[in-house]
């Protein structure tokens, strides 16, 4: 039985490759150069990891995942009322918002904590609030629906919000709650603060998350992840799965999604996390472990990077040895199938 492999690898082909010293890129990777190199380009129109996520569960016409279900304990009567939030920087103009992270550091989270405790108190009679890890809160809503039309944090970072403050329209009550919580924040005396001392103002919360729990056939889907909200999305929904360095076991005849959004994360974010660092990593727990399951069984993998093109390989791909090698330099628009 074929063996079908997804690596969903976000942030991929949108790397800085002019940071990088050219000869590690063709030399270091010799696991993604001959994905790159025996692959096929197909059009793609996913560009976020939610809803390329979505599709190799099955679940083609759906857009977001509800992950906030995956924190809630107990029993689960009001699910479609749940949110995941954190605090960011709306920079608004006449025309747009956009959505900018605030940098990860102790002075962010005290003041993050200290306005969504106030919000919490202010707002007791419209939702709750709970703390969770890594300045993630869970909300509840009690008396209107979630709108389940926000990306994930990680895709919103550095993009425009309007799009989706219009679909939030559309679902009055929760509209308003959030312009209410929107103008407190902006009025608050950490606010009023941050703006004398130079520090850009926590004047807004993201959500994510909300939805029911999808119905889904779980007996031959087979996940290696290592982010804290897919494992925990996996573990509410039944799904298999181990991590990331556990590739090896992959078993064969299922059809396993491979997920990693370090790439992502190191993009989006001020870190300063060393991509270099990173992309050896992929390549020592996904991108060589792949290739040899390829080499070795009749396996198909498609390289899904939230871009333009996915990248696909047939278990006959491995014999075009014709092929000059390719690596991400130059890598350009490969020919499309």
């Amino acid at each position: 039985m074929s063996t079908q492999i997804d690596l969903v690898i976000p942030g991929l082909f949108n790397l800085p490759l002019e940071e990088f010293p050219p000869d590690f890129l063709v030399s270091n990777l010799p696991g993604l150069n001959q994905i790159l190199t025996y692959s096929n380009a197909v059009p793609n129109n996913q560009t976020d990891f939610e809803s390329i996520i979505a599709d190799s569960l099955g679940l083609t016409e759906t857009q977001t995942l509800p992950f906030a279900q995956a924190y809630v304990e107990g029993k689960q009567d009001e699910s479609h009322r749940y949110l995941l939030c954190r605090t960011i920087y709306l920079k608004a103009d006449m025309h747009n918002a956009l959505v900018l992270p605030l940098e990860n550091n102790r002075v962010n989270e005290d003041d993050s904590s200290i306005i969504l405790e106030d919000l919490q108190t202010f707002f007791s009679e419209d939702c709750d609030l709970k703390a969770l890890e890594n300045g993630l809160w869970l909300m509840r809503l009690k008396h209107c629906d979630a709108s389940d039309c926000y990306p994930h944090y990680l895709s919103m970072i550095g993009r425009k919000a309007n799009q989706f403050i219009e679909q939030s329209k559309q679902a009055l009550p929760w509209y308003k709650l959030m312009n209410e919580m929107q103008m407190f924040m902006h009025q608050h005396p950490i606010n009023q603060n941050r703006l004398t001392t130079g520090l850009l103002p926590i004047n807004s919360l993201w959500f994510w998350g909300a939805g029911q729990k999808p119905k889904l056939d779980v007996n031959q889907i087979q996940w290696f992840c290592d982010d804290e909200q897919l494992i925990r999305f996996a573990d509410s929904s039944k799904i298999q799965h181990q991590p990331l360095n556990q590739l090896t076991q992959m078993k064969s005849g299922d059809k396993s999604t491979v997920i990693d959004l370090s790439l992502l994360e190191a993009l989006k974010s001020s870190s300063g996390d060393d991509l270099q660092v990173k992309l050896e990593l992929l390549e020592k727990t996904v991108f060589k472990p792949a290739m040899t399951l390829i080499k070795s069984s009749r396996a198909s993998l498609q390289l899904r990077c939230a871009h333009y093109f996915d990248l696909t390989m047939t278990p006959f791909s491995k014999y075009k040895i014709w092929r000059p090698s390719k690596s991400l330099v130059g890598f350009g628009q490969p020919e499309m199938e």
